[in-house]
């Protein structure tokens, strides 16, 4: 997500909205056992989500769907970044 966000960039993640399927946007979900911040985009044909990187130069999008639900999770939406206390 690098041209969305840093990797030292802190998230506020709304947790309220994780009913299948999300709106498209960007979230934090679980992937096995791994926890990545991922744009969703639900794809009807698929039956499943496309998880896209916006760093596409790094990762390649793939889609999430019925075999792999099992393993996906939506832990929240990302609202916003949190600004650093500046002393």
């Amino acid at each position: 997500m690098e041209s969305t966000l840093s990797d030292s960039e802190e998230v506020l993640v709304d947790i309220r909205e994780q009913e299948h399927p999300v709106n498209h946007g960007v979230y934090v979900v679980r992937i096995g056992k791994h926890v990545y911040v991922k744009r969703l985009k639900y794809d009807i044909l698929a039956e499943g989500y496309e998880v896209i990187s916006d760093n596409k130069d790094e990762y390649d999008p793939f889609i999430v769907n019925e075999e792999k639900l099992n393993d996906f999770a939506v832990i929240g939406k990302v609202v916003t970044t949190v600004m650093k206390t500046v002393i």
